[in-house]
């Protein structure tokens, strides 16, 4: 890869099956499930297993948040990726700075 290029790792639909499982009860699985898959149904929406651990994550396991951030990433995903894998850093004016593995604590 050229400088200032990384690599993204590529997350599966396992993956998000874990942070449901995860995050939720398991009588509330099959609900989750329906809700997140909602993201990626339409073809301009990009990287729908990221997004969708990335809705997860920014959910925290509560249904309403979880509602929330999907309508925000169904209006660009891109909001929901930045609050879940960049923090900010303040040494840096204010820039963002990525997380080296935003959904580890998901998926370990």
């Amino acid at each position: 890869m050229g400088k200032g290029m990384e690599m993204v790792r590529k997350y599966t639909n396992n993956d998000v099956d874990k942070a449901i499982k995860k995050l939720f009860l398991a009588q509330d699985y099959d609900y989750v499930l329906s809700l997140v898959n909602k993201y990626g149904q339409d073809e301009y929406e990009n990287e729908p297993q990221r997004v969708r651990l990335a809705i997860l994550k920014l959910s925290a396991g509560d249904k309403s948040e979880l509602l929330k951030m999907l309508e925000l990433a169904k209006i660009d995903y891109r909001d929901v990726l930045l609050s879940a894998e960049y923090i900010k850093d303040d040494d840096k004016d204010g820039k963002f700075k990525d997380i080296d593995e935003p959904y580890s604590d998901l998926l370990s």
